[in-house]
């Protein structure tokens, strides 16, 4: 039986509650709405309608935005920016969080939006609530109508943003696939030597750095940031490299935990294959702690040359194996943070 998910429906509603209830106007669900435009909200007053038409494009689930130093930011896809270029209507976006019960929106136009040479972005400010205060704005939008900042089509070939820009954004996909900006949801399980456990999440989102590291071109300027990228990628890959041959994939738990085969059989070699099981396990929790150093680094380093908001509501990326009892934030020393940042010959490329 095919499963049917309430999700994208709770933010229809509530975008059409909001719309009816509070701002009074017109609310019109679009009956065919994968082609990037999945309602439109109609101006009233007086108690008549005006005839002047917003698009609206609606997300349900907090999935959709990422917590960055500059807000909440949304990446789009080419698809939906070039339809929105041939619109002849204004387009916004609503953004609706069930678990918050919180729904953001935000204006489309040239002026707000960011280009990468693959992809586009925009920041959401997280008071920008869909509720009667954005009224105004709302207005203003419609008095616009057809005479608002349009957006360019084809925009791999338009201006892009800056090398600064761009190379922000990949970190940011770094962050995402290494699991940084979710790091104390799944640190404690990867620093205990009883039982190893690493996401299934962090594993695979390894590979995908790795692959897309290698297609990376850093401006010359960024040096210093590129070489805490391939210290991070090296240090991941050290972990996965010594877990792995130990563990084993748990369905249930979406994770991969390290085994005590030697208890799983009439063992004579139990008490050496148990003290090797042990030492392996402290082996992976050291890797931990320096994969924790070069977190903390790769984050310093962005904050430093791109964006000093980066993944700063976080913090420090901190490890323990019992948090009850504290924990510990890994610095490298300044002498290794040297050798790390000025006297690495690789690049980018030659990341594992």
């Amino acid at each position: 039986m095919k499963k049917w998910s309430p999700t994208e429906r709770i933010g229809v509603a509530a975008a059409q509650l909001v719309c009816v209830q509070e701002l009074e106007w017109i609310f019109r669900e679009m009956s065919v709405s994968d082609v990037g435009i999945d309602a439109q909200i109609e101006q009233v007053t007086s108690g008549g309608a005006t005839g002047k038409i917003i698009g609206v494009q609606i997300k349900t689930g907090a999935s959709y935005l990422k917590e960055t130093g500059k807000g909440l930011v949304y990446y789009g896809s080419e698809a939906d920016l070039d339809y929105w270029a041939e619109y002849s209507l204004p387009v916004i976006m609503i953004f609706h969080n069930p678990e918050k019960k919180v729904t953001l929106w935000v204006n489309i136009d040239e002026s707000s939006i960011t280009r990468t040479l693959e992809a586009w972005h925009i920041v959401i400010p997280e008071d920008n609530t869909f509720d009667r205060r954005c009224k105004g704005e709302l207005e203003q939008i419609f008095r616009a109508g057809s005479n608002h900042l349009p957006l360019r089509r084809s925009y791999r070939v338009a201006q892009v943003s800056s090398d600064e820009e761009d190379l922000l954004f990949h970190v940011g996909e770094i962050a995402r696939n290494l699991m940084l900006d979710s790091w104390d949801r799944w640190i404690e399980g990867a620093c205990c030597t009883h039982i190893v456990v690493l996401p299934e999440a962090f594993v695979e989102g390894l590979k995908e750095v790795r692959f897309n590291a290698m297609k990376l071109i850093v401006p010359p300027e960024f040096k210093r940031t590129e070489c805490a990228i391939i210290n991070l990628i090296e240090r991941a890959s050290d972990l996965i490299d010594e877990f792995r041959p130990r563990a084993e994939y748990i369905q249930i738990q979406k994770s991969y935990q390290g085994v005590h085969f030697y208890a799983r059989y009439e063992n004579p070699n139990y008490a050496r294959d148990r003290a090797e099981h042990e030492a392996w396990s402290l082996e992976c929790v050291g890797l931990v702690y320096e994969l924790a150093k070069a977190a903390n680094l790769f984050a310093d380093l962005v904050r430093e040359e791109l964006d000093r908001g980066f993944l700063r509501r976080r913090g420090r990326f901190l490890v323990s194996d019992d948090f009850q009892h504290g924990c510990v934030a890994p610095q490298y020393l300044e002498g290794q943070k040297s050798r790390i940042l000025q006297e690495r010959g690789g690049t980018i490329v030659g990341a594992r």
